[in-house]
Parts: C-alpha cells; sequence; structure tokens
C-alpha cells in the first residue's frame, strides 16, 4: 500500500469498532510494518535480520498500544476500570497477546509509570532552563509539578500514589525515575544555601 500501511498487527482484529481505543490509537501507526525491510542506503536487510528487527519493532508497538491504551482508560474511568479483560477487548488483543508483554495490571501501570516520569523529567527540565535565575527556577519547577499532578491525575496516581514494581533510590532505579527526582532534587539546593545565607539554620537531629 502507499502509505506503507499493510497488515494489522498480530493478535489484533482485522478491523476495529469505531470508538474503541484501538480505534482512537490508529493514528499512532500501530500497524504492521511494510515487509521489505531496507538499510538507510536504501539496500535491501537480509531476510532473517529483517524478520527479526520486524518482530522486535512489533513487540515494541504492542506494547506501546497496551501502555497507551491503558493510560487513556486510567484517565477517563480510573485505574479501578482498567482491567487485562478490558483492555483486550478495546483494543482488540486476545489476553494471551496482553499476558505475553505484561504479566498482568501491576507491570502495565509500571510501564505507565515510566512514561510518566519520563515526561515529569522533560517539563520539569524545562521549567528550570528556561528560567532567569535559581529563585525562579525553583518558583517554575514547583508550578509545572503541580500542574502535572493537576492536569494528568490517572498518571500521577500511578506514579506516587498506587504501588508499582519500580525500583526507588537504588542502582537498579531506571533512568526515567532518576532524572525526574533530579531536577526535584536539584531545587532543593540553591533554595538551602538561600536560607543559610539568609542566617536560617539548619537543626541536625542527633
Amino acid at each position: 500500500m502507499g502509505d506503507g500501511w499493510q497488515r494489522p498487527v498480530e493478535g489484533v482484529g482485522q478491523s476495529t469498532r469505531p470508538g474503541s481505543i484501538s480505534w482512537r490509537l490508529s493514528g499512532l501507526g500501530i500497524a504492521r510494518p511494510t515487509e521489505t525491510a531496507r538499510e538507510g542506503d536504501g539496500n535491501p536487510v537480509p531476510a532473517r535480520h529483517s524478520r527479526q528487527t520486524r518482530r522486535e519493532r512489533e513487540r515494541a508497538e504492542r506494547e506501546r498500544l497496551i501502555v497507551t491504551a491503558a493510560r487513556e482508560l486510567a484517565e477517563a474511568e480510573g485505574w479501578d476500570a482498567v482491567t487485562t479483560r478490558r483492555l483486550a477487548t478495546e483494543i482488540e488483543y486476545s489476553q494471551p497477546v496482553l499476558y505475553s508483554h505484561f504479566k498482568g495490571k501491576d507491570a502495565i501501570m509500571a510501564a505507565v509509570s515510566m512514561q510518566g516520569f519520563a515526561e515529569l523529567a522533560d517539563e520539569l527540565r524545562a521549567a528550570r532552563t528556561a528560567a532567569t535565575d535559581s529563585r525562579q527556577a525553583l518558583a517554575d519547577v514547583a508550578a509545572t509539578y503541580a500542574a502535572f499532578a493537576e492536569q494528568r491525575p490517572a498518571l500521577y496516581d500511578a506514579m506516587f500514589t498506587h504501588a508499582v514494581d519500580l525500583t526507588f533510590a537504588s542502582p537498579e532505579t531506571p533512568a526515567a525515575l532518576q532524572e525526574a527526582f533530579a531536577e526535584l532534587r536539584g531545587q532543593r539546593r540553591p533554595a538551602f544555601r538561600r536560607e543559610r545565607g539568609a542566617g536560617y539554620h539548619v537543626r541536625r537531629e542527633r
């Protein structure tokens, strides 16, 4: 086909129901890539390599669709509405396909949380770098954090309220979490230095 779309990804119905999450997310391009993969110079990729990379790409796209659908459903109806059965119906995957990517709802929520931390880190960084001084940076980062929680309550809940299987404060902590908390932590140091410079004293617990 001229637009580069061919058959849908395996596990997805041949057609999508108008109004379903699958139908609304069709603009993401979640469909089986074209059969003939090519290198950057236009030369065909060897068949075995092409099949392998296509499978990896399709798997990543399936995971992206599942996570995006779960996030959209949670924002619309809350996390109680997000079940593997409901997701399978909404995105027209079979439940075994969902379980081949995620062990269950908790794993899906963890993936949604990872998206959220990456987005939060980007927004906090943008607020910090656009500020003219450290005082303004602190105010802008705080306002950005509050707006993030207000505008995306279900995402914020997955990140900070629900118990998800993510490792915090450890060398194994995913990069997105480290970056988001580094942006928040980085604003405390200038504020602490200003307080000490202004004559405030911090009591140390013995």
